[in-house]
């Protein structure tokens, strides 16, 4: 039996996770996890963004350093992927787009951000 997205929340290295959208979807399984780096940046085909269905997906969002907008075609990717949820360094961008928390929201798709964990 995986385990699900809050389960990851009660370990150690979890604590600095911060929920910031999906609330409703923490019961979705975690089987495996991912980094997205470039996957997503403007001028890479979508089938190079592959993830695995019920993979936590870990990101900085440096493919939208410099363009916010394409955080959202991301998420949306991530969702019909099937990957449970997606947690990001605070580093490039602070805060997500309105339309990006909304979107995650309706889909029960848990959005954490961290400033404290290491995944380099």
């Amino acid at each position: 039996m995986p385990i699900t997205v809050k389960d990851l929340l009660e370990l150690k290295n979890f604590q600095s996770f911060h929920l910031i959208a999906g609330a409703s979807g923490l019961d979705r399984p975690i089987e495996s996890a991912g980094i997205l780096d470039w996957e997503f940046a403007r001028g890479i085909t979508a089938e190079s963004a592959k993830f695995e269905r019920n993979s936590l997906v870990i990101s900085s969002l440096l493919f939208a350093k410099e363009d916010t907008g394409l955080i959202r075609g991301a998420v949306k990717a991530l969702i019909l992927s099937g990957v449970s949820a997606l947690a990001y360094k605070g580093i490039f961008i602070k805060e997500l787009p309105e339309d990006v928390i909304k979107l995650a929201n309706e889909e029960n798709f848990p959005v954490f951000i961290f400033e404290t964990a290491y995944f380099e």
